[in-house]
């Protein structure tokens, strides 16, 4: 829908309001960046899904994993490291602007914004869990209000996220809205771009150097669980794709990447090719060996910012299949929020002679889920959100 049509011929143009059941292209809004978006939550899905054939009693389902793209679903998991690149950047982009034009930043503005694109989606999602309305997926009572209390604190990234486990990046994300305003304004402070880029290398090397002494000291067998747990899910061990982003949004501020579209574009297909290589090649968490644990967050992490960096190189530049990519966008939390308690009833509903059908079942209950989580309880909150946000501006 266009905004800013003439009502009549020689009158005076009016804005018309999207509908409130639609997903409009917001002016300004990079495409590529909705592109990555979509892509980090498709990833995410095929994850879980995968995994939960490969975990299914029925021999017909798991036969599934035996297909060429096994090793691309079961990886999928790197979408959150996606995620995190992006909201380093976006973050931190917002922040380094509004310290660089010496506003005193609102902090109680900044929270409440936070808090109003995050929490009630997540809040929504955490108590429906926890009550057992999702067909077939089962939560274990015991201690569960003590459980429901401290995800509701964000403290599922360093305690089980038990409840629904995609829970666990959410504690991660919160912990890095608190500490994102002070390094922005330890970032302005610096008069030289390389001292800024050299605490920024610094921060990025701070999760490797920590999971490696971590490692060594350890010096037992580590399987899936102690790895996700000791290694991957903790706030202060899963820093490096938030600091690429960081990183990327303090450099592009300061006017550092000049790529013409043509040389963003073979530079982000050079990505897309190497990072298609890495999924490809292996399942990543069938063994835990000293690459596993830190040269492959690292790599992801590079891989990923050096796709965003191209992305704010091609704004305004179009992407095929624009529309999709946005409406998977709008979707992406909603999406991650709300996929994995679906899962055991797209399993009980896949046809037993036709099991490629779970991937047909199981993405239709989780866009639908999506869409009703995304217009009953985010989209409201976000108008809430962007009209606070407006009220601020306009008071500067």
């Amino acid at each position: 829908m266009k905004i800013g049509m003439s009502s009549a011929k020689g009158s005076s143009r009016s804005v018309i309001p999207p509908r409130y059941f639609s997903f409009p292209a917001i002016a300004g809004q990079n495409p590529w960046l909705d592109f990555l978006r979509a892509v980090a939550v498709l990833f995410v899905l095929l994850r879980h899904g995968e995994r939960a054939l490969v975990n299914s009693s029925s021999d017909a389902l798991n036969a599934l994993a035996t297909s060429p793209l096994h090793n691309l679903f079961i990886n999928g998991w790197v979408g959150v490291d996606l995620f995190l690149v992006l909201s380093g950047y976006l973050i931190g982009k917002s922040l380094i602007k509004m310290f660089d034009k010496g506003n005193q930043i609102n902090i109680r503005t900044y929270f409440w914004h936070r808090a109003l694109r995050i929490i009630p989606a997540y809040f929504a999602v955490l108590f429906i869990t926890a009550l057992g309305v999702f067909p077939l997926y089962a939560v274990a009572t015991e201690h569960l209000a003590l459980r429901v209390f401290y995800h509701m604190l964000f403290l599922q990234d360093y305690l089980p996220s038990n409840i629904n486990v995609v829970f666990w990046s959410l504690g991660v994300e919160e912990k890095f809205y608190i500490a994102a305003p002070m390094v922005a304004f330890i970032l302005v402070q610096f008069k030289q771009t390389r001292l800024a880029f050299l605490f920024l290398a610094l921060l990025f090397l701070c999760a490797p150097l920590v999971k490696t002494l971590q490692f060594w000291v350890a010096n037992t067998e580590i399987n899936y669980q102690t790895f996700f747990q000791n290694y991957r899910s903790p706030f202060h061990l899963s820093t490096e794709p938030l600091v690429v982003g960081f990183a990327i949004s303090y450099l592009e501020i300061r006017r550092k990447f000049k790529l013409k579209p043509a040389q963003a574009k073979w530079l982000f297909a050079l990505a897309a090719i190497l990072l298609g290589g890495l999924v490809l090649s292996h399942d990543f968490l069938a063994n835990f060996g000293f690459w596993d644990m830190m040269g492959q967050p690292i790599s992801l992490a590079l891989l990923f910012g050096a796709m965003v960096i191209c992305a704010t190189q091609l704004s305004g530049v179009p992407v095929i299949g624009e529309a999709v990519w946005r409406f998977v966008s709008r979707l992406s939390y909603a999406l991650y929020l709300i996929h994995f308690p679906l899962i055991p009833l797209a399993l009980a509903l896949t046809l037993p002679d036709a099991p490629l059908s779970f991937w047909g079942i199981y993405m239709t209950l989780a866009f639908a889920g999506a869409l009703i989580l995304h217009f009953t309880v985010e989209k409201p909150f976000l108008k809430i959100k962007n009209r606070r946000t407006s009220k601020f501006i306009s008071a500067r």
